[in-house]
């Protein structure tokens, strides 16, 4: 299973003049949803992706886009490992927000790889059992 970051799905969402060439990121998760690789998004990632969007029109159609994609709810052990992560990253020197360890877990606990573009993660991945989606 591929777990997909905000990061990711921000890319792939991001209005841009049809001039300007998206994200490799964009390019890789359409290929990873043509080959019917197994994706996800953690309920975090859900909730940041819909939070700020200024009409309902947009809220809708945004909504529609994700649904294709299933959801994973954190439990009570997740965000135990999460708390875990955030500490262990602490005590070796790193620094990680609570909504990047609960991402971090969800993925972890699913034995899934994150797909993301946001490099604190590496960082992340040092201190943890994090996999990470390589597409180089």
């Amino acid at each position: 299973m591929i777990v997909i970051d905000t990061s990711v799905l921000s890319h792939a969402f991001h209005r841009r003049p049809v001039d300007v060439e998206p994200h490799k990121c964009v390019h890789a998760l359409e290929q990873l949803i043509s080959d019917e690789a197994e994706l996800a998004i953690p309920g975090v990632v859900f909730q940041e992706l819909m939070s700020g969007i200024k009409s309902a029109k947009q809220s809708d159609l945004l909504e529609e886009s994700l649904d294709g994609f299933p959801l994973i709810l954190a439990s009570r052990g997740t965000h135990k490992l999460a708390a875990r992560l955030v500490n262990t990253c602490r005590a070796n020197g790193v620094a990680t927000s609570s909504l990047d360890a609960l991402i971090a877990a969800t993925s972890i606990e699913c034995d899934a790889q994150l797909f993301t573009t946001d490099t604190d993660f590496e960082r992340v991945q040092e201190c943890s059992e994090l996999s990470l989606l390589n597409l180089s």
